[in-house]
């Protein structure tokens, strides 16, 4: 399974000469250790240069969504340890903001 996205109405900005790009997302049935590969191009960017976690569903708000910058990709964490490997993590929903260009 993968991540689904749903991009937030009117949800683009521009600080400078940087874009954010406002993103719902929801976690899948199976999370895989070491988290979910995200391409900028899937939220609108040409390079993701952060992601700020802005909010969770009661869910979510439990589990830390961390974006790792060195393998671009997006974990979950109970605390200081990931989520374990094939967790059902569907009912987690995020809003991120994508800051790049």
């Amino acid at each position: 399974m993968a991540l689904t996205f749903r991009k937030v109405r009117d949800g683009e900005d521009r600080v400078g000469r940087r874009k954010h790009q406002y993103w719902d997302i929801t976690g899948d049935s199976s999370y895989s250790t070491g988290g979910y590969t995200i391409s900028p191009a899937k939220v609108g960017l040409k390079n993701i240069h952060g992601v700020i976690v802005v909010s969770g569903n009661t869910a979510g708000i439990a589990t830390a969504a961390r974006w790792n910058s060195q393998t671009g990709k997006l974990m979950l964490y109970n605390g200081s340890t990931q989520v374990s490997n094939a967790t059902d993590v569907s009912t987690y929903s995020y809003r991120l903001i994508f800051v790049g260009n």
